[in-house]
């Protein structure tokens, strides 16, 4: 066995000098420079990542935080949105608005108004959201989204032709003309039609009505918007020929001479009588005409009944008391 003797005043083995404190200063800058540096390449390839993951999840489905009228449809398919949708306004698409006047009703489909709501546009809207734009505009749209949401609108189209056309097939319904009032003497009969107001459906302002109620997207009421059509002769315009008439015509007229009496049937005066109507402007008026041949005719009975032939006067003497007769 060999033993190594080493003096203790002898220098010990050569070894690598101790690194300089001025190199080790000079590298920790390097170190950290390359830090620096890395980190946005690694912060790009999170983000490329988590975008890809995120394009790989959400692929088929909206992205979350999305809504549409209040409803949300965030992480659903386009399908599973649209019937999300659909049972939400179910009440609304089976019946609109109920329509009524006096007391009737109506309830018409929305295919019927012309109505159409617009759920496949809407949700294809919603599902375009983050995906429609470059990948970096879309991440950009995402994060907004996620951070303060998305509301998309529900448009109701209306075929304002056909909603139209719907009204006016509805007013034969409920439209009717105004009735003059009118005279009518049939001998000593006399027929009064008195006046009658006439009613008019105001097509364009209950149209209007109608598109406002239907922007609730619930079942709505909306009375038919109508106007009166006042008559152009009124009860008033014939009242004093009425009356006129019922004077002339409201029994016999008797005319008596001490025990002696003749009577004139109301028809008999009837037939003295003339009820004309004339027509200016579109109003018509009523006259009576009285026929005075009729009365002297029927007075020369009378007349010869209660003639008396006169004579001359007679003077008697008496005697010489002369007295004239």
């Amino acid at each position: 066995m060999r033993e190594e003797i080493h003096d203790e005043a002898s220098p010990p083995p050569a070894s690598s000098p101790p690194p300089s404190p001025r190199r080790a200063h000079r590298s920790r800058p390097l170190e950290w420079l390359s830090v620096v540096l890395l980190l946005p390449v690694l912060l790009v390839l999170g983000g490329l990542l988590a975008l890809l993951v995120a394009e790989r999840s959400y692929g088929p489905r909206i992205h979350p935080n999305i809504s549409i009228r209040g409803t949300s449809v965030g992480g659903l398919t386009v399908q599973q949105a649209q019937e999300r949708l659909q049972r939400r306004y179910a009440d609304f698409l089976r019946q609109p608005v109920e329509l009524t006047w006096n007391n009737q009703r109506w309830q018409p489909p929305l295919e019927q108004l012309g109505v159409s709501l617009a759920i496949d546009e809407a949700v294809h809207a919603a599902a375009q959201v983050g995906w429609s734009d470059s990948r970096l505009e879309n991440a950009r749209t995402v994060a907004a989204t996620l951070e303060q949401g998305m509301e998309l609108p529900l448009r109701v189209r209306v075929d304002q032709r056909q909603l139209q056309n719907y009204l006016l097939l509805l007013a034969h319904n409920v439209e009717a003309p105004a009735t003059n009032a009118a005279l009518a003497l049939n001998g000593s009969q006399l027929t009064v039609t008195p006046e009658r107001f006439g009613t008019q459906l105001l097509v364009d302002e209950t149209a209007r009505d109608i598109i406002a109620a239907l922007q609730s997207l619930a079942p709505q009421h909306v009375a038919l918007r109508t106007r009166q059509l006042a008559p152009l002769v009124r009860d008033s315009d014939v009242a004093p020929v009425a009356a006129e008439l019922h004077t002339m015509l409201e029994g016999p007229l008797v005319l008596r001479h001490g025990e002696q009496r003749w009577e004139w049937p109301a028809e008999q005066i009837a037939r003295w009588v003339s009820l004309r109507a004339n027509e200016q402007d579109g109003r018509l008026s009523y006259h009576v005409t009285f026929d005075a041949n009729g009365p002297r005719r029927a007075l020369l009975p009378v007349a010869t009944a209660l003639r008396q032939e006169g004579q001359p006067p007679r003077v008697d003497w008496n005697g010489g008391d002369m007295r004239i007769t």
